[in-house]
């Protein structure tokens, strides 16, 4: 912009996969079996102002592609220099 501000939005997409299953004796604390594979959605913006205010925000979603696991949340990050 005019007064040296910038904004810089993100996303990401992100997998994982369990190669080698689960070892622990009760099955049931999992939610990722031997094979499965979920997906990770995150967003974020980045506000930069010409003074050196810097305001970096995101949130995610994990859990595409199971049934039986959410996560969820975000950070906020407010950044002045000391000058």
């Amino acid at each position: 912009s005019l007064d040296g501000s910038s904004i810089q939005p993100s996303i990401g997409l992100s997998a994982v996969y369990n190669f080698d299953g689960i070892s622990n004796s009760d099955p049931e604390e999992f939610s990722l079996g031997r094979g499965d594979a979920r997906g990770r959605l995150e967003i974020g913006i980045v506000v930069n102002k010409a003074t050196g205010l810097s305001v970096n925000t995101s949130t995610f979603y994990d859990g595409i592609g199971v049934d039986d696991y959410v996560s969820y949340g975000g950070t906020v990050r407010v950044t002045k220099p000391l000058y």
